[in-house]
């Protein structure tokens, strides 16, 4: 988790100013940060990533953007691209989802179809609409546009994946006269949803010595 929440704030840079974390009951932990963190203990397993975003209402029932990260993945991103992408979503209220491609048969990720113009058309779960597959960050551009398209998926048991309610087919139930949705490719991700995983992404850098600048700088390695 720590890793993560480090990894979105050095990707957003100053743009977050609040964290909420919704996480097991029984994992006593703290992230390091100086921004202000809620942590909501989850005493049960809950019926989905849906359904426990939701058990965050009262802290994003608002018109503040809100940002949803799963805690299982870390990615890379050109920062010149992000910046100009996000600030134009800022910039026009738009809503985002960051997303990789993938040229295989893989149907166990969530998949955005675009339109003729390069916005998100529609978003399926666990179905391969086409090689544009989510990693786990999905932007709204408030709090309450989040909750009013959660809550509406959620009152038909139909749109359940897997008798789970996920988060990235919520945008489906966007006003799409209202609002646009687009979306970003990142450069790459890593997926650390189990502590073997975690293990095997920081065993992939070794510290190298740069005699010029006198420190110890970490470099990738293939593993």
């Amino acid at each position: 988790v720590q890793a993560v929440v480090d990894n979105v704030l050095q990707i957003f840079e100053k743009k977050i100013t609040e964290i909420i974390v919704v996480k097991r009951k029984e994992h006593d932990y703290h992230v390091n940060t100086d921004i202000n963190t809620t942590y909501i203990n989850v005493s049960e397993t809950t019926g989905g990533a849906a359904c426990s975003a939701l058990l965050a209402k009262k802290y994003i029932n608002n018109v503040t953007p809100l940002l949803i990260v799963n805690s299982d993945q870390l990615i890379e991103v050109n920062k010149i691209n992000f910046k100009t992408v996000f600030n134009t979503v800022q910039d026009f209220n738009d809503n985002l989802i960051f997303v990789f491609q993938i040229f295989e048969k893989d149907a166990k990720w969530s998949f955005v179809k675009l339109n003729s113009s390069n916005e998100v058309e529609e978003v399926a779960e666990k179905k391969q609409i086409s090689d544009l597959a989510t990693c786990g960050l999905y932007y709204f551009n408030s709090g309450n546009l989040f909750l009013e398209c959660v809550e509406e998926m959620m009152e038909d048991n139909e749109n359940k994946i897997n008798n789970e309610f996920y988060l990235a087919p919520s945008y489906n139930f966007i006003p799409n006269e209202d609002y646009v949705t687009k979306v970003f490719g990142i450069d790459k991700m890593v997926g650390i949803g189990t502590p073997q995983d975690y293990e095997k992404y920081i065993r992939s850098f070794q510290l190298q010595y740069d005699k010029h600048s006198n420190i110890l700088t970490s470099i990738e390695v293939n593993i």
